[in-house]
């Protein structure tokens, strides 16, 4: 499911392969186990924390060094030191999850002319509804 769900992002987000790595490698896991992120992912051989802007685009889908590093706590007791940080716009996350179903080019307008497409909509559809 992971792959899938990144070669969506690639497709119809334009996200890079190196940003669904971390936004995935940072979130997937832990909001669908434990209801929170990972708090440092090792990335490229650096630590790699992340950083959360509610509005501001300036900082969405960025990786931006820590220098020097910077050593954080978290309520869990956990201590770690990060070298750079992966900073995400809430807002524009959104945006470009709507955007990705809804606008030209986007999943929907896509689904309507490729068979390819279709044929994997129909067999996602068909295993819901017949396990």
């Amino acid at each position: 499911m992971t792959e899938r769900a990144k070669a969506y992002a690639r497709r119809f987000m334009h996200y890079s392969a190196d940003q669904c790595d971390l936004l995935w490698g940072v979130f997937r896991h832990k909001i669908v186990h434990l209801a929170q992120p990972n708090p440092i992912k090792l990335f490229r051989s650096k630590k790699t924390t992340w950083g959360y802007w509610h509005d501001d685009g300036g900082h969405h889908l960025k990786l931006a060094p820590l220098v020097p590093p910077v050593r954080e706590s978290r309520t869990s007791g956990l201590s770690f030191e990060a070298e750079q940080q992966f900073e995400i716009s809430i807002r524009h996350l959104v945006t470009d999850i709507v955007d990705s179903v809804y606008a030209p080019g986007g999943y929907l307008h896509t689904l309507a002319s490729d068979t390819n497409l279709q044929g994997k909509f129909t067999k996602a559809v068909t295993e819901i509804y017949d396990p």
